[in-house]
């Protein structure tokens, strides 16, 4: 299951705006989406983050992601308007790159002297457990990369019977002010609370 049909309504189609924030550019899109289906981009744009003297980074990077949204609106919206029949978007999905993001890496292990089976649950709880979050920042994402059982990578791990077991978790968090700064400025110019923040390593368009 894509992270898309985990976040968006599971039958009716959803009209998405879609921000990419790096180091050096914001950029935007338009999109429609439906599930098991790829989303159809409508209009894309992109915007650089120029550095005036003696502004902090996150100024630029802000002013920026408000030149785009000003962008979209006034071009891409029209866009959206033609192919859906409204231009109103139902949801913005936010791809945050470094400075802004960044992303840990940890493995936890399962070991017993008898073999037990591997569930999900096991790992979810173990990942519960052990997610280290501190107040400056918030969880984008948190995804199992590798699995190993008895010594050996596996695709398909749960409902097995081992007696060793370890998975490599990928977290992404992001610097909760630049959160909350770009959720704000997103939310002025698209009139919508449902904003959804995720790592920089997802989907490009």
């Amino acid at each position: 299951m894509s992270f898309l049909s985990k976040i968006f309504h599971p039958i009716r189609a959803e009209s998405l705006v879609l921000i990419d924030v790096s180091a050096d550019s914001v950029g935007g899109a338009y999109a429609r989406y439906k599930e098991s289906e790829l989303p159809t981009l409508l209009y894309t744009c992109r915007v650089p983050i120029e550095i005036r003297k003696d502004e902090p980074h996150k100024s630029a990077m802000l002013r920026a992601l408000k030149a785009l949204g000003d962008i979209l609106i006034r071009d891409g919206a029209p866009v959206l308007s033609r192919f859906t029949g409204s231009g109103s978007a139902d949801t913005i999905l936010v791809s945050v790159d470094a400075p802004w993001q960044e992303t840990k890496v940890r493995t936890e292990h399962f070991e017993r002297g008898t073999p037990f089976v591997f569930t999900r649950s096991m790992v979810a709880t173990a990942m519960e457990k052990t997610s280290q979050m501190t107040p400056d920042k918030i969880l984008a994402d948190e995804s199992i990369i590798g699995t190993i059982l008895n010594g050996y990578e596996t695709r398909k791990p749960y409902g097995k019977k081992v007696r060793r077991a370890s998975v490599i978790i990928l977290t992404s968090l992001i610097d909760k002010n630049i959160s909350e700064s770009i959720v704000t400025g997103l939310r002025s110019l698209f009139h919508t609370k449902n904003i959804f923040s995720i790592a920089g390593s997802s989907p490009r368009w």
